[in-house]
């Protein structure tokens, strides 16, 4: 039985691999390219995990498999949800395989939740409500994680991702990695699957989370570690490596509303809950006009950044309006301020 390996790298890019390869740090990466072929490939537009994972999944442009952000809206509605495998179009790749009979394992492809039957397993990692239950196809896939590890999480928790520090981060992801690849390869073996992919996304998530640059290249040397773990435990006959999207370090931020303020333009933000009625407020000199969007308004720190907020009220049984109809009233009420100054 010939064996292949598909291995998601999350956001590597050769900027950051180079350095790591001539320092001696990723071996088993070094082992790949001497006895294989590599390149640059190009990402999705836009170059992203949801998008990109998607054309990887199906062999597809955005355009053909629909999916181009975390949020889908639905068809003839204003209502966004988050992406999950439902809006995703076009066959994915292990149900070709599962057709002409080759057994498939999947660990942590990006929104890849609900799960689709087949002749193997799949185990849904990032972009999986961390609510859900069935998140295992067998369902005896997830019992097992749960015995061997407790309760399973696709990824690790937002809330913790916002609050912690970066040392915890960076302790937590890398566990959860290594949890991944464990169970990748128990259940490669269980099933005895001909193809095993599994996405490592703690380089993105290092990336994105910890400050030092060093930080950064700890993850990718770890990645590195459970590539050749991976490689050990499933003896493959191929080997893939691919990348969904590049990475970069932010040299700073750049705070519009900050900026308008130091040129002596005032923020003015539409919120339904707060502020003077539209016929009450100031709307003289420079200004910037911020609409939320329809039905839930401003978010808390948008208000936060602005230096006014006015409010259109409504009557009887209207909770809120359309964003042009509220846009048009208040740039209107501009008008006709600045129209009687200047008279």
């Amino acid at each position: 039985m010939s064996k292949t390996l598909l291995v998601g790298l999350d956001a590597a890019c050769w900027n950051y691999l180079n350095p790591l390869l001539e320092a001696g740090k990723m071996p088993a990466l070094q082992r790949l390219i001497e006895s294989g072929t590599w390149g640059t490939m190009q990402s999705t537009m836009p170059p992203w995990t949801p998008t990109a994972w998607a054309s990887i999944i199906t062999g597809k442009n955005p355009g053909k498999h629909g999916i181009f952000d975390m949020m889908w809206r639905r068809p003839g509605t204003y209502e966004f949800t988050p992406t999950n495998a439902k809006a995703r179009m076009g066959t994915p790749f292990w149900k070709r395989l599962d057709e002409a009979g080759v057994r498939v394992g999947m660990v942590n492809a990006p929104f890849t939740y609900p799960c689709d039957p087949l002749n193997g397993f799949i185990v849904c990692g990032f972009g999986t409500p961390n609510s859900a239950s069935d998140v295992t196809y067998p369902r005896e896939v997830h019992q097992w994680i749960e015995q061997e590890f407790g309760h399973y999480e696709p990824a690790v928790e937002p809330q913790f991702l916002r609050t912690a520090s970066p040392s915890e981060i960076f302790k937590v992801e890398r566990e959860h990695q290594a949890r991944q690849v464990q169970i990748a390869l128990e259940m490669a073996n269980r099933y005895e699957v001909e193809v095993l992919a599994i996405n490592l996304m703690f380089t993105d998530h290092a990336n994105h989370k910890m400050p030092e640059m060093e930080q950064v290249q700890a993850a990718y040397v770890q990645a590195d570690k459970d590539v050749d773990a991976l490689i050990q435990g499933f003896q493959p006959d191929n080997v893939m490596l691919i990348s969904d999207h590049g990475s970069n370090r932010l040299q700073g931020n750049f705070l519009l509303n900050e900026w308008l303020r130091d040129q002596g333009v005032r923020v003015i933000g539409a919120a339904g809950e707060g502020g003077a009625t539209w016929l009450e407020a100031d709307f003289s000199g420079d200004a910037a006009l911020v609409v939320g969007s329809e039905d839930k308004g401003l978010r808390a720190l948008t208000m936060k950044c602005c230096d006014q907020l006015v409010r259109i009220p409504m009557a009887g049984a209207v909770t809120s309006l359309n964003v042009s109809v509220a846009t048009g009233i208040l740039l209107f009420e501009a008008a006709r301020q600045r129209g009687l100054a200047s008279g």
